[in-house]
């Protein structure tokens, strides 16, 4: 069977496949020289020879544009696939598809519009969702090569030891970018808010708080009475930590600005241990775990850079035990399955803990924080343990021998 390579060869997803793998010296050599300018038609041509045989070794062929789709084989698809599900769902015999757009940091709903094939079994769907099915992987190690490959980790991957070496002005940061339908998080917040530990870092980004703002203005335009009601509900509860919105400048206003270099130095960099609030709220997770299993940066950056973490959310607890991460619950002094153990009394627990962390003496605190930084070198070796085994690209080449 041959192996089509659809999409961009030179993208994140196929950095993913081929690092670590014997592969992986003669793929990187065409990344490298592919985009050159300098390199001239007749090396081009030898270039381009040269990844032809290589890929002729390896059976595989490279069809950006989906061209070769209605060849039986082995397909990969790194793109999202929703333009392609009607045309696969009537590939049967003769037809494997790994489909890698679904690991896309999203909860289960992601194949909410992908119905005819979610469910078929030569479709091998890449996710976010620790929870597996017979053709829906968890790769963690995937996850993890993917999105430093495309950016969205490689800042925290990359300077753990900066966040390590530098001074950090508070002891625990909550910062905020979504507090849409986050009842949670926003309740937390508040009640942190009024507290006004000097300790404690609390941070609104301005994304959703403009965005509201414009939507309740655009509701009282054309008086629209149902919005008005929900909107001016979730703009009450941010009246009095108005203060603690973080400006963007105007040019980048309506856009998102949480990941990478900005999220490293106006957040990570503010404290020496985050609390920690993944996508997906407690009620929506201890109510469906297998539907809002997925895991984001929000986890994974912190594991990357070293820093600590207070856990406020369950999923991000079950994935670290699962996957053999420390959760500092020692090291903290937090008893995580009291905390989870009730959803009504989660966040006033919490908010106790937080507080009696920024109350002590800085002799405790950083005899506790020491032990911390422990956890947390280790958790990032674990990282890199899952980053460098790569299984996915020798599974394929395997099937196809058989």
């Amino acid at each position: 069977m041959k192996i089509y390579l659809h999409d961009d060869i030179q993208g994140h997803v196929y950095r993913a496949l081929f690092y670590g793998t014997p592969y992986w010296d003669d793929y990187i050599k065409f990344l490298i020289l592919e985009p050159s300018h300098e390199i001239g038609g007749a090396l081009r041509e030898k270039l381009t020879e040269k990844k032809n045989n290589f890929l002729n070794k390896l059976n595989m062929v490279y069809d950006r544009d989906y061209e070769l789709l209605n060849e039986p084989g082995i397909h990969i698809i790194t793109s999202t696939v929703f333009n392609l599900h009607h045309k696969i769902s009537e590939k049967n015999e003769g037809f494997l598809f790994y489909i890698f757009g679904t690991a896309n940091l999203e909860p289960y709903n992601i194949f909410d519009n992908l119905k005819k094939i979610k469910h078929k079994l030569n479709c091998i769907f890449y996710t976010t969702l620790r929870i597996e099915e017979k053709n829906k992987k968890f790769d963690f190690g995937f996850i993890l090569r993917e999105y430093i490959a495309n950016k969205i980790l490689f800042q925290h991957f990359h300077c753990n030891n900066i966040f390590k070496n530098i001074k950090k002005p508070h002891r625990l940061d909550l910062s905020i970018r979504n507090f849409f339908d986050k009842e949670e998080r926003m309740e937390l917040f508040c009640s942190l808010f009024d507290n006004k530990h000097s300790n404690i870092y609390l941070r609104l980004n301005d994304f959703y708080f403009d965005r509201m703002e414009k939507m309740y203005e655009l509701a009282e335009e054309y008086n629209d009475i149902d919005r008005l009601r929900r909107y001016k509900s979730k703009l009450q509860i941010l009246d009095n930590v108005k203060n603690n919105i973080e400006r963007t400048h105007p040019l980048v206003a309506g856009q998102h600005v949480h990941i990478g270099a900005t999220k490293l130095y106006e957040v990570t960099f503010s404290s020496d241990i985050q609390i920690l609030f993944e996508t997906n709220t407690n009620e929506f997770y201890i109510g469906n775990e297998k539907a809002w299993c997925n895991i984001t940066e929000k986890t994974i950056d912190n594991l990357l850079v070293e820093k600590p973490f207070i856990i406020c959310s369950k999923v991000t607890y079950d994935f670290l035990n699962e996957m053999g991460f420390g959760t500092y619950e020692n090291e903290l002094n937090i008893d995580y399955n009291d905390i989870f153990s009730d959803k009504e009394s989660i966040i006033l627990k919490l908010k106790n803990e937080i507080l009696r962390i920024a109350d002590m003496d800085d002799i405790q605190y950083n005899t506790m924080l020491d032990k911390c930084k422990l956890v947390a070198e280790k958790n990032r070796e674990k990282c890199l343990e899952y980053m460098n085994k790569n299984t996915i690209l020798d599974e394929i080449l395997n099937i196809n021998k058989i």
